[in-house]
């Protein structure tokens, strides 16, 4: 008796020091740009394939791997990082930002005529976009830098090739500022690439 009695003070003075579990805040990359541009309710690549001529496919969108984590990362400087002990992605960080790109790049393309579709085996895509992230967080809670190396190719010849550098300024500290501005940056490198690939596409 005396035993199990010592042994539930142990337990609940190890639960007095442990404390309630940490509570977090979740937040995701939106799209409502690209969502207000579709009255019809269709998402991106849906279709039986009679839309416009030509198809531009997104590839894989690579981050570096500081930023494969649910906690958000802030920068102080050139090389140092936190992570928010609050803030976390409720998605996997590549998945949502190609999620937003793929978004931005299918509403500024479709009224050329450019339809932006998912990547699937036995696609053959006119256009193929491929990502390299190289920073993509908050710098001090003022702004979201984004910096990028991307690519545009057709018949495996290379049309664009750039590094692109975006900032947009935050609203404020914390989870909520940080997200909003990091989809702007998306939305912005996106705007990028539409217009390297209008430039670059022969008159039709």
């Amino acid at each position: 008796m005396r035993t199990a009695l010592a042994a539930c003070l142990a337990l609940s003075g190890a639960c007095s020091v442990v404390g309630p579990p940490p509570e977090y805040d979740y937040f995701v990359l939106g799209s409502a740009r690209a969502s207000a541009a579709r009255s019809d309710g269709e998402k991106p690549g849906d279709g039986d394939g009679s839309g416009p001529g030509d198809v531009l496919v997104l590839g894989e969108v690579d981050l570096p791997a500081y930023l494969d984590r649910e906690p958000m990362a802030r920068r102080l400087g050139e090389n140092q990082l936190v992570y928010s002990e609050r803030d976390r992605w409720a998605e996997p960080l590549d998945a949502a930002f190609a999620r937003v790109l793929g978004h931005e790049l299918e509403r500024l393309l479709r009224p050329l005529g450019v339809d932006v579709r998912p990547r699937r085996i036995g696609l053959r895509p006119d256009y193929l976009v491929r990502v390299e992230v190289l920073r993509f967080e908050p710098y001090r809670d003022e702004r979201v830098q984004l910096w990028a190396r991307w690519t545009i190719r057709a018949d495996g010849q290379t049309l664009a090739a750039e590094e692109s550098r975006v900032s947009e300024p935050m609203d404020g500290p914390g989870g909520a500022a940080a997200a909003a501005a990091s989809t702007r940056a998306v939305q912005e490198l996106g705007a990028r690439i539409a217009r390297a690939l209008r430039g670059a596409r022969p008159d039709r």
